[in-house]
């Protein structure tokens, strides 16, 4: 039979097989996880479950009166940038002291009345965080709907008044640290103030600012003042120098002679006092104290004064203005000399005003230099203050607040929903139990079957056979076995193994009779008239298949001679119940001829088989004599048939040498026992050796699905109303 063309058929089939060889075992681990499941559902009690839910907020609603430092105490972080700080809390209300906080407060106890364990507890609870949401959820499952209920609810109350103790022990805490600081601060806050007042007196400061622009504003002003008092010394000098070279005497000398000629300029020395005095008072009214112009004002009224007490009092000198020819009586003389007179005052008076202008720049700009001087040191006391300011005030208005929240019973968890009990209970369903135990169980079935397949490399089916071996099948034969309850195998007599011979309808029989047509079809009894049979490995039974073929060989009427080649163990004699003294041992040494040794069974008498003979340690020479090629030649004469029953291939080298004077070989192999291995192997000895290989004998099929035949139903009937005899190994 061909392979099939679509591989996946035969895969199909093949974990089929798999799983129907491994029934036994695997069908044990079937059946005992669905018998532990159902054990466990009758087991299970019913459970129900009552459900809490809680709700975070980032701060307590105490945040809104306390100060941003105390009100980051109650706020709800986490270190781990992968967790969320409600699955914080909810380890929280797990912990320990919570857990045991509610088992004494609701008393609970096992059945034996011992306190319920930490880890009895938790196997029944469960916190978890409601998706994408700041709410916490509080299972908790009991056989007791109320005892469930009561305890959802005592974990909600303890988780609570905890978090509330610790809210108000870390603001406590702070508050104590605001009062540790406070006298601190303050002493910081008044040293600062100090400092700063002190500065400001001694330097004259009312607002830097300001002053830095008044300072820029009195500097300009004062330069336009000295620009024109100079533009009007410079015009009073030049005019005293024109009319002192017309009257040819110094305004000094002039001024002398106008006091002798006429004492009149005491009264106009009044005059211009009196004069100078209005002017004052009438500045005063514009301008302040310090002004240029109130300061020269005050200048010229000082020196007319010393002037009028001057002009009252002193000597004139005669003498000294007797030799000067510059006294003229006329008028014109006389006016020049008062007008020379009246400049020379202007122009001291000038001269006093500049010199008290520049003093007063100088002054100014001395101080506008130094302004970014003092507003650096002004701006560095004044942000030390400011500083100190906040952080008092601060302190002031967290210790208010810090003992508002104190007061407060209000904590980050907000309860959105007491436990509330489940309407059905929530334990899993015994029918669910059990079906998930029957899928458990599938599953266990196909794992067993599958890994004890693994542990067995040999071959399962002929399929997997002929992957590895390109013989042709000959045939397969049926392995009949008698099985108890539980799929093992009965131990059967062996005996008799002549299938052919005891139930010649048997399916067996008519395996060997399909082993006869193949034969047939390649000359046997023509071309092929010596067949060696042999094996890779013990136990695939081919001293059995050697037996069956020969007696159906002979039942068909042909001359057939078995002979016993396998020295090392030979099976022939304890087939057919012959006498093993006499046999091929003894032909071969030339003790005796082969027609005295060959002898007849009872349960076949027209079958002739040659047995092994007597045990003998050198069995390789006798079988590579040239008396065993002679006897070949002999039988092949004698006989239609010739079939020499030889060693397994990989362990003696007996078949190889047989083989030779052979017309071929047929190798048999068993299901169950032979191994890709020990298959290859034999296969490269045989062509190495030049060996014709007529097929295979498949020995061990159990009902493969590309069976060559089918089963006649009479012939099955009549075989079943026989004893049923197993197939021997060898």
């Amino acid at each position: 039979m061909e392979l099939s063309k679509y591989p996946e058929d035969i895969d199909i089939q093949k974990y089929w097989q798999i799983l129907k060889r491994r029934r036994i075992p695997a069908s044990i681990v079937f059946l005992g996880a669905v018998i532990l499941a159902t054990t466990f559902a009758l087991l299970s009690e019913k459970k129900y479950a009552a459900y809490g839910t809680l709700k975070f907020t980032k701060k307590n609603t105490a945040s809104a009166l306390v100060a941003e430092s105390v009100g980051e105490l109650s706020k709800l972080e986490t270190l781990n940038s992968t967790a969320t700080p409600v699955d914080t809390e909810a380890e929280v209300i797990k912990s320990f002291p919570i857990i045991n906080e509610v088992i004494t407060q609701l008393n609970l106890t096992t059945k034996e009345g011992e306190p319920t364990s930490y880890e009895d507890f938790l196997k029944e609870l469960n916190v978890y965080n409601i998706s994408g949401t700041d709410v916490l959820g509080i299972n908790y499952q009991s056989a007791e709907p109320e005892e469930a209920k009561a305890i959802v609810n005592e974990i909600i109350e303890v988780y609570l008044n905890q978090n509330i103790s610790n809210n108000r022990a870390e603001v406590q805490a702070a508050r104590e640290f605001i009062l540790q600081q406070l006298p601190e601060t303050e002493a910081e806050l008044q040293e600062a103030e100090a400092k700063l007042k002190t500065f400001k007196e001694q330097n004259n400061i009312v607002n830097l600012d300001v002053e830095t622009e008044l300072a820029a504003n009195k500097i300009g002003l004062v330069n336009e003042q000295i620009d024109g008092v100079e533009v009007r010394l410079e015009k009073v000098n030049s005019q005293i120098a024109e009319i002192e070279k017309k009257l040819n005497v110094t305004s000094e000398e002039a001024i002398a002679l106008n006091t002798i000629n006429d004492s009149s300029t005491v009264q106009q020395t009044l005059i211009n006092l009196k004069n100078v005095e209005e002017r004052l008072a009438l500045e005063r009214t514009r301008f302040r104290e310090n002004s240029p112009i109130i300061i020269d004002l005050k200048d010229k009224q000082a020196e007319l004064e010393k002037e009028l007490q001057r002009r009252t009092q002193q000597s004139i000198d005669l003498e000294k203005l007797t030799s000067k020819k510059v006294f003229q009586t006329g008028d014109i003389q006389e006016q020049l000399a008062q007008n020379l007179v009246n400049l020379e005052v202007q122009r001291q008076s000038l001269e006093k005003e500049l010199k008290s202008l520049q003093k007063l720049r100088a002054d100014s700009q001395q101080r506008n230099n130094s302004i970014p001087r003092l507003q650096q040191e002004h701006q560095s006391l004044l942000r030390k203050t400011e500083v100190a300011q906040a952080a008092y005030k601060s302190l002031l208005n967290n210790l208010q607040r810090a003992q508002i929240a104190e007061n407060q019973n209000v904590g980050n968890a907000q309860v959105v929903s007491r436990a509330v009990i489940s309407q059905y209970p929530v334990s899993t369903s015994r029918k669910l139990i059990v079906a998930g135990g029957i899928m458990v169980g599938g599953i266990l079935y196909i794992i067993t079957a599958f890994s004890l397949e693994l542990r067995d490399p040999s071959f399962k089916n002929s399929s997997e056979l002929r992957q590895v071996l390109n013989y042709k099948i000959l045939t397969k034969i049926p392995d009949l076995k008698q099985k108890d309850l539980l799929g093992r195998n009965l131990p059967l007599s062996i005996l008799p193994e002549h299938h052919t011979t005891a139930a010649p309808n048997s399916p067996v029989s008519e395996a060997y009779k399909m082993l006869y047509t193949s034969l047939q079809f390649q000359g046997l009894g023509r071309d092929i008239r010596v067949i060696a049979v042999t094996s890779s490995i013990p136990q695939e039974g081919k001293s059995t298949v050697s037996a069956n073929l020969a007696s159906m060989l002979s039942q068909l009427g042909k001359s057939v001679l078995l002979i016993d080649g396998d020295l090392h163990q030979p099976r022939q004699h304890k087939i057919w119940e012959l006498n093993q003294q006499l046999g091929l041992k003894e032909v071969l040494e030339g003790q005796t001829s082969l027609f005295d040794v060959v002898q007849s069974s009872p349960a076949n008498p027209s079958l002739e088989i040659l047995p092994a003979g007597s045990s003998h340690i050198n069995y390789t020479s006798l079988l590579r004599s040239r008396r065993m090629n002679q006897l070949i030649t002999l039988c092949r004469r004698v006989y239609d048939v010739v079939i020499i029953d030889t060693p397994p291939i990989l362990l003696f080298s007996d078949a190889l040498n047989i083989s030779k004077n052979t017309d071929g070989v047929i190798l048999v192999g068993r299901l169950g026992v032979t191994n890709p291995a020990a298959a290859r192997n034999a296969q490269e000895l045989i062509e190495q050796s030049e060996q014709r290989v007529l097929g295979m004998v498949l020995n061990g099929v159990d009902s493969e699905p590309e069976n060559y035949y089918q089963y006649d139903t009479e012939a099955e009937d009549l075989y079943n109303s026989r004893p049923k005899l197993l197939p021997g190994k060898n």
